[in-house]
This record gives C-alpha cells, structure tokens and sequence, in this order.
C-alpha cells in the first residue's frame, strides 16, 4: 500500500503525517483521521516503529475494515472451508519471501468453527507491527482498495 508523506501544521507546529491517501494526487479524497496512519515524532530520524505515533482512528478503521473484508474473500472463505475448526490468520504481506510468518506480521485472527467464520472472533495481534525495518504495511490488493475507499 501506497503510504504518503504530508507536511502539514498543528497548533503552529510543522508535523510530518503518514497517509494511504495523497490529496495532491487524489484530488476527490478528503483527508480525515480514517486516512492518517500516524505522525512522525521526530523530522531528523527515519521512519520506524519508535519513530511513528500511530492514530488510534486509522488503527480501529483498519482493524474493521478487515473484519468486513474477510466475511466476502473468497480466498479467506476457501480457507475457512478447509480448516473446519480453530484459526484463520490475516497476514501482513510485507514479507511474502520467508517461510514462516513473523508474529510482528500476524495482523489478527478468526475464529472457525465447523466450517465458518465466527464474525464477532477477529482478535487484533497486539504484537503486530505496522511499520517495521521492512517498512510500512503491505494488504491484498483488494483488502488495500476497501481500507482506501472507506477511508474518506
């Protein structure tokens, strides 16, 4: 996902904000809080996990959008067919080369009980990172374009 950098002032302070969208390119989105992954604390120092303030309306927004996402995925329901019993895990896709799915890169996870998804289950991975060395996240294509449209 597209993560822009945008300049801006609050209470006479210049303040750099992280954002899925981009005004200057997208001239139809509204910059609201739903848009605004975070804010950067200190201009001097490179983007990271310690750098970043995240903003807890974008979390909550994305953490949502996932649980509406996941109810119509195909490819999530698929899976959720096979498992029959126990857990569906949303993946951070930053990483796809590795083996195995660092907990940083665990998103959240569903319940599944006899072949379906239990709705109200999703449980945030409190470990999830949405900014590591890596960098920022990384969605399905079609899960970035839902958090995007719903985001303004």
């Amino acid at each position: 996902m597209n993560i822009y950098l945008l300049n801006t002032t609050i209470e006479g302070k210049e303040t750099l904000l992280l954002s899925i969208i981009n005004p200057e390119i997208d001239t139809e989105a509204k910059l609201t809080a739903k848009a605004i992954v975070g804010f950067v604390l200190d201009t001097n120092k490179p983007i990271s996990t310690e750098n970043v303030r995240l903003n807890p309306t974008f979390i909550d927004h994305f953490h949502k959008t996932i649980v509406f996402f996941a109810q119509f995925n195909d490819g999530i329901i698929h899976l959720v067919e096979q498992q029959q019993n126990g857990f569906v895990y949303i993946n951070d896709l930053r990483n796809k080369a590795e083996k195995e799915v660092r907990k940083e890169d665990i998103i959240g996870s569903f319940e599944v009980k006899n072949g379906e998804l239990i709705h109200n289950s999703y449980q945030p991975n409190r470990a999830y990172k949405m900014i590591t060395a890596d960098g920022a996240f990384v969605l399905q294509p079609e899960l970035e374009a839902l958090l995007y449209s719903t985001a303004y």
